[in-house]
Parts: structure tokens; C-alpha cells; sequence
């Protein structure tokens, strides 16, 4: 197997080139696409207990990054998948629906969703954020244990769901803004991201050479599209510049089918365990970032990431077809966790990595100011019946915390039931302490 490596050690590379080569870039993305497909293993354990191998990766974006085609380019490649999209799907779709069996004796009988058809493959969801939440809380058992309950028309059971999820959505507002948390500017609940290993923002950036090197990718792309449909028609054979152009383009390194034969071996017949190198170099990465935590009070990292971490290092060993799980494996799953952590947990405030973002749908920072706030509230109100809002903005901007945050702040603070206002401009605290 190690000879099958050698020949072509650039292999890592042509892969992330196969994914959507129509598509510009977010090569970060691709890469953790590319592990997802392969997937980690599968463990069994004494007493019937199972650790996930499946691999979940979320991308939230602006309109108009090719997230969808992304998620197509994937679905053409997995060699079990099904792809389903937004509103047009229901929780019924999702993990199973009852049906009348006309042709039979008349009862009910249960008919699998997408979770449940794509078990041991793929499931594309695109536009996430579009399907309602009660759709939604269909996905986390699934995600986490591999398995979905349903009770319907008088049928109690469980569906085996060993499913990777690729999932897409939206920003609320259509587009980022570059100093709110990214939980929230996203219509997911916090339960929900947090299952996912990986996440990633992509952003529309206005930069002139990237608009200049896309513009020319995506131009070089239509005239190798538009030479190969005039061609068809037309009956006519290529010229050897012309091929070489479209190939060079838009012909991804690796075929499809071929990529699809692959990734279904190795899931078969690759392993992989982790060398003593590879353990070592994931613990000192997750030790680091909780002791990164610890020195706030906040949480940099959990257990989650932990087991992400050894799922997408085994990803990378199958990828070589190694029964071993090398420190270069483990280092190419640092880097995509330091870039997916780097993007959606980092505090605009502080710049620092904070999960509690992702964990709880707030920073420790705001966490942190909102009890100051709530305490300037609660000691003013042992001191008078209603508590002058002037007076509480006042003493948060001496706290150190911006008027209009700390405006914002109080907000949060009322929509949690914390504090009220009994009449117009004054706060008052629900409980004393």
C-alpha cells in the first residue's frame, strides 16, 4: 500500500482539485471535504457501545460563493449520497414518514427519510438555516448516535442513521458583518452547530486580486463549456490546444467515478490506529487550546473537538491507504480545526478562541459584561424601587463597556427574563439575587 502512496504523493492535492472544479479557491473547505467523504472509523467497544467515525461539516456563507455547487460536486462524487434542500424538505423527509398500506390490510407502515436512506454514505442538506426548527431537531440524534427514533401512528422503532451531514446556509442578514459573533448571524440553535466537527465562513471579500483571479477562473470556465457544447453539436473533434485548454480548466485531476471506486475501498478495507506521534501531537494541541480557556474561565476547546480531531487524522491515513494514523495525519487535522475555530469561535471583542460562542450562542465577554450589568442593576435596586436606565449605562461605560453594547447587553438580559421594565427608561431585576 505504501508503494501505491509513492507513485503519487501529490495525491492530497488533486483531490481537493476534484471537488467542484468549476469553483474558485476555499480550498481549507474542499480539503475537509475531501476527509468527510473518506470518513473516520467506526469504533466498537465492550458493552455494546459505538464511537462515531462519520465526519460533519457545516459552510455558511454569502449568496453567491458556490456553496451549492460545492455541495453537487460532492453529492456526483460519494458513491452512496442523497442531497436535499431547504424548505422543500420536512422532518418527515428527513428521518421517516407513516404511510397507509392500501395493498396490504390497511394499517400503517414506516417509510425511510433522507437520514435514513443515506446511512453508511452522505447527506447534502443545503440551505439549513431555511427548514423549520422542528425539521431541524430531527438531525441531532442522527448526528451524534447514529440512529433516529420514531414514534408515529402507533409504531414505536429506530432507524439505523450512520450518516455524514454537509450541510449549507445563510447568514440572516444575506452577509456577515464583521464584528458580531457568528452564532449570532446564523438561524441554527447552539445544540445544533455544536455537533458539527468542522464549520467554516465563507465570506464574499472585496478584494481586487482575488475578483481579478476569480473573474478570470470563472470566464476560462465558460469558454471551455461553451467550446464543448459547440463541439457536441456540431459532431467536431477537438484541436490538441483545445483539449489541453479544457482539461487544464475545468477537468478535474481526478475522475468522479474513479474518486467514487476509491473513497468506497478505503472506507471497506483501511483502519486506520494512530501511532504514539499522532496521539501525542492531538493532545498537546487539545491541552493547549483548554489551557487557552482555562486562563479566562472560558472553554477554547471540548471533548468534541477531541474526537473530530482523531476522525479526520484517520481520514487523512485512508486517503494513503496506511493502516496507521501518522503525526502528519494528525497535523493536516490541527491545521483544518485551527482554521474552522479561527472562523466561526474567535470573540470579535477579544480576538480570542472562545467555544462557549458555539456552545452557549454567547462569548465569555458578553457573559461576563451581562453580570456586571445585572450587578450594577440589583445593587441600585436594593437602593430604589425602579432603577434609571441612564444611571445603568452610566456605571457599565465606567465598567469599561461601550454604551451602545451595553445597550444591547440589557436587551438580552430582558429576552433571557433577567430584568424588565416597569415603565418607560427603568430596569428592574425579576429576583433580587
Amino acid at each position: 500500500m505504501a508503494g501505491i502512496w509513492k507513485q503519487c504523493p501529490e495525491i492530497y492535492e488533486n483531490l481537493i482539485k476534484s471537488i467542484a472544479p468549476a469553483i474558485y479557491g476555499h480550498e481549507r473547505v474542499k480539503e475537509s471535504i475531501i476527509l468527510q467523504l473518506f470518513g473516520g472509523v467506526k469504533k466498537y467497544l465492550p458493552g455494546n457501545q459505538t464511537i462515531r467515525g462519520n465526519i460533519h461539516v457545516l459552510l455558511v456563507g454569502d449568496p453567491g460563493t458556490g456553496k451549492s455547487q460545492i455541495l453537487q460536486s460532492s453529492h456526483n462524487i460519494a458513491p452512496r449520497s442523497i442531497y436535499t434542500a431547504g424548505k422543500t424538505t420536512s422532518g418527515v423527509g428527513l428521518t421517516a414518514s407513516a404511510v397507509k398500506d392500501d395493498f396490504g390490510e390497511g394499517g400503517w407502515t414506516l417509510k425511510a427519510g433522507a437520514l435514513v436512506l443515506s446511512s453508511g454514505g452522505i447527506c447534502m442538506v443545503d440551505e439549513l438555516d431555511k427548514m423549520d426548527a422542528e425539521d431541524r431537531s430531527a438531525m441531532h440524534e442522527a448526528m451524534e448516535q447514529g440512529m433516529i427514533s420514531v414514534a408515529k401512528a402507533g409504531i414505536v422503532t429506530r432507524f439505523k442513521s450512520d450518516t455524514s451531514i454537509l450541510a449549507a446556509a445563510n447568514p440572516k442578514m444575506s452577509r456577515f458583518e464583521q464584528y458580531t459573533p457568528f452564532i449570532e448571524q446564523i438561524n441554527l440553535p447552539a445544540s445544533l452547530i455544536s455537533r458539527f466537527d468542522l464549520f467554516f465562513m465563507i465570506k464574499d471579500v472585496l478584494d481586487k486580486t482575488k475578483d481579478e483571479a476569480i473573474t478570470a477562473h470563472i470566464l476560462k470556465t465558460h469558454k471551455s463549456g461553451e467550446l464543448i457544447s459547440q463541439y457536441k453539436k456540431k459532431g467536431k473533434a477537438f484541436q490538441k490546444h483545445e483539449q489541453e485548454e479544457i482539461d487544464l480548466i475545468s477537468a478535474p485531476p481526478v475522475d468522479p467515478e474513479l474518486l467514487g471506486k476509491y473513497i468506497s475501498y478505503t472506507r471497506q478495507n483501511i483502519f486506520p490506529v494512530m501511532t504514539k506521534d499522532a496521539i501525542q501531537a492531538i493532545g498537546d494541541f487539545y491541552i493547549g487550546l483548554r489551557d487557552i480557556g482555562r486562563k479566562d474561565g472560558s472553554y477554547a476547546a471540548t471533548h468534541r473537538q477531541l474526537e473530530g480531531l482523531v476522525r479526520l487524522a484517520e481520514a487523512s491515513a485512508r486517503i494513503r491507504l496506511f493502516d496507521t494514523a501518522k503525526k502528519e495525519d494528525a497535523e493536516r487535522a490541527i491545521k483544518l480545526v485551527k482554521a474552522s475555530l479561527s472562523d466561526v469561535v474567535t470573540d470579535p471583542e477579544t480576538g480570542k478562541i472562545d467555544y462557549d460562542i458555539i456552545m452557549t450562542g454567547q462569548t465569555h465577554t458578553q457573559v461576563t459584561n451581562m453580570r456586571k450589568i445585572l450587578s450594577i442593576i440589583r445593587d441600585k435596586a436594593a437602593e430604589m424601587d425602579n432603577v434609571p436606565l441612564q444611571d445603568v449605562l452610566n456605571e457599565a461605560v465606567a465598567e469599561g463597556i461601550d454604551k451602545e453594547r451595553a445597550r444591547d447587553l440589557i436587551q438580552k438580559l430582558e429576552k433571557n427574563g433577567e430584568l424588565y421594565r416597569p415603565r418607560h427608561n427603568f430596569l428592574k431585576p425579576t429576583r433580587k439575587s
